[in-house]
Parts: structure tokens; C-alpha cells; sequence
């Protein structure tokens, strides 16, 4: 009989798939969803839900606007400038 906990794959947790998804998009090269999958390890809609959450957020400004801060053993978090305040990206 087969242990359940050795034979149950382990979870990847948000920082592991966001890393697995960065290290297999290339620079040179526009890939489908499906590609970057089986590039990665993941499934096509973890990976397709992924990259619309990176792409929001990164359409919300450019450069750094987030603000992370110690508070003992946790982090708080903030922007770094208010809503209008910062520069947009422009619409291409």
C-alpha cells in the first residue's frame, strides 16, 4: 500500500509559481500560454491566471510602488504614491 503523504504532490506556494513562470519566459521570444506551461511545470491555467494578475499589476505603474516595511516578525505594505500621484504607463 501507498504512503498518501509521499504519493500527493507538495503544493507550490505563490512565490514558487510567479518564479517558475519568470524563468520560463524568454526575452526573444513571444510564447503561448501552453508553452510557458510546459516550460514551467504548471498547469496552462495557473499559468494563463498568473500572468493576467502580473500584467494588472504591473499596468498600475511604472517603476517600484510598493512599499515594504518590517513590523516585527511580519511585513506591512503601502504605496508609494497616491492614487493619480504616480506616473502611469501609457496605452500603447
Amino acid at each position: 500500500m501507498e504512503n498518501t503523504s509521499t504519493s500527493q504532490k507538495k503544493r507550490k506556494t505563490t512565490i514558487e509559481i510567479v518564479d517558475a513562470i519568470y524563468d520560463a519566459l524568454k526575452t526573444k521570444a513571444i510564447d503561448p500560454v501552453q508553452t510557458i506551461a510546459a516550460r514551467s511545470g504548471l498547469d496552462w491555467k495557473t499559468v494563463d491566471r498568473y500572468l493576467e494578475l502580473i500584467a494588472h499589476i504591473e499596468g498600475k505603474q511604472l517603476g517600484d510602488w510598493l512599499v515594504k516595511t518590517p513590523t516585527g516578525e511580519r511585513f506591512a505594505y503601502s504605496r508609494k504614491h497616491a492614487p493619480g500621484g504616480g506616473q502611469k504607463r501609457k496605452e500603447s
